[in-house]
């Protein structure tokens, strides 16, 4: 942990806890509705697979939810756009989301990160552009303590009224770093992160927000790796080469404040592809090889086009027609391109501000309350806002297959008395707008499930607000959006009843993971990701002494927290707290094998059962991480042999993929189900497959492993193995009786051993076999 120029005491990990202790909550649904069900509809798996079926189609009716930067839990220190953020959106069953790329000179130097600064997530100070891509990847990711409670804001306003006579709401942008503490993750690479949802094949979608020219970069470096792979004389081969299957579950997302056209984004394109390559490889045919692409069109871009445009009467430069045709122009360049008429999918960025602009008068009224708008600044927003609608109206009327997407925009900090958001280019904590009118806009943007016309593709910081929302509105009340062209917001939900007028107002509220200080609810309703980082594992009898004091130090300083009158409810808080602490500190321990606090941990009563972690319980961490021992001490004290509950990492499946063999054949003696599967890595005897794990092939076969089990992932045994190659496994495979004839419905990187082209949609034996002329198989068909 690194301190600059701390204000505040926080010294132990845990004590974070006291500036983000709030958890993301699953709010209720309408009766006849459940989780389960609603997050596949909007948060569907692996839908980047085939760029072409991203089409309106395809798209649930109310459209599909992505998480914001991978789904960041403040209170548990997952920070957005790391490894964890992304983890934890896959453990709670988000397979669309959205992270922040940074793609480098080459596409091995891109990393995520959300700021052109590294101050907000790490130590560092200054642009990454600064730092060299080795030092970038060796960076450890920090929480930022964005610490209201303790910073001296009183002090520093006192200065500024002396010196300038200023007022608390003009003080402006403000940096309240007063503390970092390690997460112990690093600076995640890009092509690595793409990689892992590749080769283990989850099903993730990755949307990768490039932002400046980077949409650019990030183009030419994909076009560059398809034409090393013969895309310039046979484009239908593209969707066989590793460089489309590496990229096939993204898509790439620009900004117009970059590219005023099609045309210009060309341009840039092969400008980046000549400075990184030497050589410019960009044709319009290539499009329908790239991931799906975004374009953002946000309006002061437009204005500025307006502004830009020569006309013979400056007295119209500011007109809702001249925008609306400006703005029409400037988008429809981003459609209908070439000669098989390539779309990208728009995100164009209209509040809601301009929903009830009267054009025939010029007049503005407040879209949430009908209440007229007089600030002229504001109405001229309003303005523009309206002539984005009725262009993003006319535009899916005149292309039924366009797709449309948007984002939620909520604020990163929520104090007591203001509301920040992180400046992109400074990473610093800028207040939003305090007036009324002047801050409608970004209160609009706030609103979960959008106003008129709802998207095709939204990406939420909250994204279970904002698929209960249109869970509420749009399922189950069936409301009309267009009326929201004429009738103010809250009088048009009032329509649905007072049930649904409340849930929604309150889906609405304050964003409490971004909520500085003491929780609304002392008890967290998701103990589960309260992760509290107990240190590295402990080497000599003294560190184990302190390990074991800072739990009992931990659990007593988040007793401490609760705030309530009665005795006997503060006293059942406490041990709620102290429990959830237990829990947690059992996994970590778990996870270092530190098997003397962990026996410890369990005689005081925590949960081994209870899930935790990304791998969920405690047996699951330790089988991953390999603790022989400590996986005996956990199923001698009742683990959970065929855990976590959740079912998303069992402790065979992570123990075979690490290739534990001595765990394993543990496992087995216990009587661990050794055929069942989960979600992420099939069965065991699957991924041991994929991952060339002869020995535990072996192993799990002669122990009964049924070799043609059905399997939580994409892939059968024989496809895993077949897919990387691994030929004795197969052999071993096919002597076991492995059908030949399963379809293999999504190969991940598979070439033809002879000729080097793509398998589709065939069997194992028509591959290998028949066409291959391999003796491996022609001996078992």
């Amino acid at each position: 942990m690194e301190n600059h120029g701390s204000i505040s005491n926080i010294s132990n990990p845990a004590s974070f806890n006291r500036v983000f202790n709030h958890f993301r909550e699953y709010p209720p649904l309408p009766t006849g509705y459940n989780w389960e069900t609603q997050k596949q509809q909007y948060c569907p798996r692996d839908r980047g697979a085939n760029s072409r079926m991203w089409d309106t189609s395809h798209v649930h009716q109310f459209g599909y939810v992505f998480c914001h930067r991978g789904l960041y839990e403040r209170a548990s220190r997952f920070i957005d756009n790391s490894n964890s953020a992304i983890k934890n959106g896959l453990r709670e069953g988000f397979f669309l989301q959205e992270v922040d790329v940074f793609p480098g000179k080459k596409i091995k130097d891109g990393f995520l990160a959300h700021d052109q600064t590294a101050n907000r997530v790490t130590s560092k100070k200054g642009s990454w552009k600064s730092y060299p891509a080795r030092e970038i990847f060796e960076t450890t990711l920090v929480s930022r303590v964005v610490d209201m409670l303790f910073y001296p804001r009183d002090q520093i306003l006192e200065k500024h009224r002396e010196a300038n006579h200023v007022k608390p709401e003009d003080l402006g942008d403000l940096d309240f770093e007063s503390t970092y503490l390690d997460t112990y993750e690093k600076v995640p690479r890009l092509e690595s992160t793409i990689l892992k949802t590749r080769i283990k094949d989850i099903g993730l979608t990755l949307q990768l927000d490039l932002r400046n020219d980077d949409f650019a970069t990030g183009i030419a470096h994909y076009i560059f790796h398809l034409a090393n792979n013969g895309i310039e004389n046979s484009p239908s081969r593209v969707r066989f080469t590793p460089a489309w299957d590496l990229f096939r579950s993204t898509m790439l997302k620009g900004y117009n404040k970059e590219f005023n056209s099609f045309e210009h984004l060309v341009q840039t394109i092969k400008k980046k592809s000549k400075e990184a390559y030497g050589v410019d490889v960009f044709k319009l045919e290539f499009l329908h090889q790239l991931p799906p692409l975004i374009m953002v069109f946000y309006s002061d871009s437009v204005v500025e086009l307006a502004e830009n445009d020569p006309l013979e009467d400056d007295s119209t430069r500011k007109s809702y027609k001249h925008i609306h045709d400006v703005f029409k122009k400037h988008v429809s360049s981003f459609i209908g391109i070439g000669k098989e008429s390539y779309n990208f999918i728009l995100e164009i960025t209209h509040s809601g501000l301009g929903l009830l602009y009267d054009v025939e008068t010029g007049k503005a009224r407040n879209p949430l309350t009908g209440a007229p708008l007089r600030d002229e600044t504001v109405v001229f927003n309003s303005l523009v806002d309206r002539a984005m609608i009725d262009v993003s109206l006319e535009l899916r009327r005149e292309h039924p297959d366009l797709l449309f997407c948007s984002c939620t925009r909520l604020p990163d900090v929520i104090a007591s008395d203001q509301k920040y958001k992180a400046h992109h280019q400074s990473g610093n904590m800028v207040g939003w707008e305090r007036n009324e009118e002047k801050g409608l806009a970004a209160k609009l943007r706030a609103i979960h499930g959008g106003l008129y016309p709802q998207s095709n593709i939204a990406v939420a910081d909250d994204p279970i607000a904002e698929i209960a929302v249109r869970t509420w509105i749009d399922q189950n009340s069936a409301l009309d959006r267009s009326e929201l062209l004429q009738k103010p917001y809250y009088e048009w939900l009032r329509q649905a009843g007072t049930e649904v007028y409340d849930a929604v107002n309150n889906l609405n509220g304050d964003f409490l993971p971004n909520r500085t200080g003491d929780p609304v609810d002392s008890t967290p309703t998701n103990p589960g990701t309260n992760s509290i980082n107990l240190g590295s594992p402990p080497d000599s009898t003294e560190r184990t002494r302190l390990w074991r004091d800072d739990v009992n130090d931990i659990a007593q300083r988040e007793s401490q927290l609760t705030n309530v009158d009665n005795e006997d409810s503060q006293a059942e808080e406490e041990a709620d707290l102290q429990q959830e602490t237990y829990d947690v500190a059992a996994y970590k321990a778990a996870e270092h094998g530190n098997d003397e606090v962990l026996q410890e941990l369990i005689f005081k009563g925590a949960d081994i059962n209870a899930s935790t972690g990304f791998f969920g319980s405690a047996l699951a961490v330790a089988c991953a991480k390999g603790h022989y021992e400590t996986v005996q001490i956990l199923l001698d004290n009742g683990a959970n042999i065929n855990g976590p509950r959740n079912g998303f990492c069992c402790p065979l499946q992570v123990a075979s993929h690490e290739g534990h063999v001595d765990i394993i054949q543990l496992l087995l003696d216990k009587g661990v189900d050794i055929n069942a599967s989960n979600s992420i890595y099939g069965t065991a005897l699957a991924d041991a497959c994929a991952q060339g794990h002869e020995d535990i092939v072996k192993l799990l076969l002669a122990r009964g492993a049924d070799v043609n089990a059905p399997t939580g992932s994409s892939k059968s045994p024989l496809e895993a193995a077949c897919i990387m190659n691994h030929d004795t496994i197969v052999q071993r495979l096919l002597a076991a009786g492995a059908d030949v004839n399963i379809p293999i419905n999504q190969i991940v990187g598979s070439q033809h051993p002879e000729t080097g082209m793509g398998m589709g949609n065939k069997t194992p034996q028509k591959i290998w076999g028949k066409e291959a002329n391999c003796d491996t198989f022609s001996t078992h068909a």
